[in-house]
């Protein structure tokens, strides 16, 4: 924990702009606000049937808060980007199979094809493995571009290293997940396995219930390294030569947005956890402890809702 005190504290000492921060905070009010008043991302966003339409509206949905959180740089910072023919590839390309990610929805074809009951279960796991990939196709486009940002493919290496100082933030995350998961909010919202159709899909197709919790978990907990690699690999480590260390404030609004959907205690934490994640890749170089943040509190969000 001391370690990670240490890059927190030497990371604020070096880009701290009150100016800009009090103006992301404002940026983020506004989209919070927007959408938790209007239920924007679940009433709109997602009942939109036309696959182009829905495509478009999640370009902007996740763009938009990364853009603004730029612009706003450049206006506090001066930082000169917008003639930047790379930046506007690297956040076309990303931001294309981001909205891909977000809006692919394919369970009608899915399920005629597979003609099984209860398919709903198979078609979100094959769902996740899709999205896994959609995810990896912009790291693949640019890394020969930045590989010298990082360590490894993005920031995941075949070795894990420093693992252990993201124990004791593990921990106290675990307390706070407990204590939340007395809200209603995060009640109706958890366990995902019960939206999944997986308690439906054992019971037709006469599978053991353990075998499609123990399938789902693992799926769904693997999904978290797709979101580090984009989140907190391609939006760090591939703007970074373009934004500067403050990158770090564009990747938290968009990552904060990606948790819309969820209960609002749960997406306005995103900020902080977004925050601290991102500065600790952008030190470390290294995705490894981000994904086991992330995976932990998935985790123990699955199982302290179960217990509750």
């Amino acid at each position: 924990m001391k370690t990670i005190i240490q890059y927190l504290r030497s990371y604020i000492k070096e880009n701290f702009s009150l100016n800009l921060y009090l103006a992301i905070g404002v940026w983020l009010s506004i989209m919070f606000v927007f959408n938790y008043s209007l239920d924007f991302e679940d009433s709109y966003v997602d009942q939109i049937k036309s696959f182009p339409l829905r495509f478009i509206g999640h370009f902007l949905l996740m763009g938009v808060p990364f853009f603004g959180a730029c612009l706003l740089m450049k206006y506090f910072n001066k930082i000169d980007f917008l003639n930047s023919r790379e930046f506007w590839l690297k956040f076309m390309v990303g931001f294309l199979f981001l909205a891909l990610y977000r809006s692919v929805y394919f369970k009608g074809y899915f399920c005629e094809w597979l003609d099984m009951k209860a398919c709903t279960f198979l078609h979100g796991i094959v769902k996740k493995v899709f999205r896994l990939i959609v995810l990896l196709i912009p790291l693949l486009i640019f890394y020969k571009r930045d590989k010298a940002e990082m360590n490894g493919f993005f920031g995941l290496t075949l070795k894990p290293k420093g693992l252990k100082m993201y124990i004791p933030l593990l921990a106290i995350m675990a307390v706070v997940i407990y204590l939340s998961t007395f809200l209603p909010s995060i009640q109706k919202f958890y366990p995902m396995y019960f939206k999944s159709g997986g308690v439906a899909f054992s019971r037709f197709n006469d599978v053991p219930s353990w075998l499609t919790i123990a399938s789902f978990e693992v799926f769904y907990l693997s999904n978290f390294i797709s979101i580090e690699f984009f989140f907190r690999g391609f939006l760090i480590f591939s703007f970074i030569r373009l934004l500067g260390p403050q990158v770090v404030l564009p990747a938290v609004c968009c990552y904060a947005v990606l948790h819309f959907g969820k209960p609002f205690a749960e997406a306005f934490s995103s900020i902080f956890g977004g925050y601290i994640l991102s500065i600790l890749a952008l030190k470390t170089k290294n995705l490894w402890g981000g994904v086991l943040v992330h995976a932990g509190i998935a985790g123990m969000m699955e199982l302290f809702t179960w217990l509750t």
